[in-house]
């Protein structure tokens, strides 16, 4: 292990002047797709849900939820690409003179292993990404395909989630991981918000999707089990509401036990998925059919619904229940559940839930 010699020098860099944006110190810059206001259509949810909130998650905000879920005008900001020469990634953060980037969910290091030199890549991760496998399955792999576009796609070396690797595959991601490089250049990406160009790869990797599953098996309804997966947030009477999906002939997946083909035969074209609020309903993304419904089922205590950012920009529809706090965890009362589900089909034309 070396000392982190590009961190010292952005320090130094910092004393003697402001700190640079990436636009100041980029050598060309790209517009990919243009920023744009449009209007969302609010959340399908029964009347009071707002008022069961009692908390949030740490990275949000109630400005923004109430945003999301009410509908109404949204600025999605341009996606845009800019080039910049001699650059350093050093564990998550890339150096260049006065500019800093953080990639991924770490601290900056003191000593760092010795560099390789990378004649050029293309950034394909996010600080989210690197934590959240919903933002990964989200965010990262769609930009993973912007990148590929101008040079190689590079990423943070970190451990993998469980099911990148069948994303990858079945995606045709081809990215590199770097804990210590110097690049003669590098792409990086604003790319946060939904845009046409967001859009259009997220329709790519959809289509990848039914083109690699020959024979699907799909559902008119899924629940997606959560249990104790991933970060606490486990809905206690979890078994009661996959009872009354499996009622309605649904079928209850459990998305832990099984493969990325398995899983994606499983659920392709459902016109709903149902599970409890996190990454593991991101698969919804590229397995429900055109106009289908993500129902959200919501920890009265974690109140988030990043997934309608997803739904809106595919036209799909997001739907949410709020539950009640309970020892453990929480709980989703079964009467609220069937009456969202109903105001669900009301909303959206209809479809089968009864036996």
């Amino acid at each position: 292990m070396i000392p982190n010699s590009p961190r010292i020098s952005y320090l130094f860099s910092r004393l003697l002047n402001k700190r640079k944006s990436i636009s100041a110190l980029g050598e060309k810059i790209w517009e990919l797709s243009p920023g744009y206001r449009e209007a969302t259509r609010p959340a399908i949810m029964l009347p009071g849900q707002l008022d069961l909130v009692t908390g949030l998650q740490e990275e949000t905000n109630i400005e923004l939820e109430h945003q999301r879920v009410l509908g109404g005008s949204v600025y999605h900001a341009p996606t845009r690409a800019t080039r910049i020469r001699r650059v350093a990634l050093r564990g998550a953060y890339l150096y260049h003179r006065s500019l800093k980037v953080q990639l991924g969910w770490a601290s900056e290091r003191a000593l760092v292993r010795p560099a390789c030199r990378i004649a050029k890549g293309a950034v394909a991760c996010t600080v989210s990404g690197s934590r959240y496998f919903g933002h990964w399955l989200t965010d990262d792999a769609s930009l993973a395909i912007l990148a590929a576009q101008f040079a190689p796609a590079i990423s943070i070396e970190r451990p993998k989630f469980y099911h990148q690797v069948g994303y990858e595959a079945l995606f045709d991601l081809r990215v590199s991981s770097y804990e210590s490089a110097d690049f003669d250049s590098i792409h990086v990406f604003e790319d946060f918000s939904q845009t046409e160009n967001k859009r259009v790869r997220y329709e790519l990797m959809r289509s990848r999707v039914r083109q690699e599953l020959q024979h699907p098996v799909g559902a008119e309804g899924v629940m997606l089990l959560r249990g104790r997966t991933g970060i606490s947030r486990v809905l206690q009477n979890e078994a009661e509401i996959a009872e009354l999906c499996s009622c309605f002939g649904w079928r209850v997946l459990d998305p832990a036990a099984m493969s990325i083909p398995e899983l994606l035969e499983q659920m392709l074209d459902a016109r709903i998925v149902i599970g409890v609020e996190g990454s593991h309903l991101a698969h919804a993304v590229y397995a429900l059919r055109g106009g289908g419904v993500i129902f959200a089922l919501q920890p009265p205590y974690r109140f988030n619904n990043v997934l309608k950012n997803y739904a809106d920009c595919l036209g799909f529809h997001y739907a949410l229940v709020v539950g009640e706090s309970v020892p453990g965890g929480f709980r989703i009362c079964p009467d609220s559940f069937e009456r969202t589900l109903d105001l669900i089909s009301r909303r959206t034309n209809g479809f089968r839930h009864s036996d």
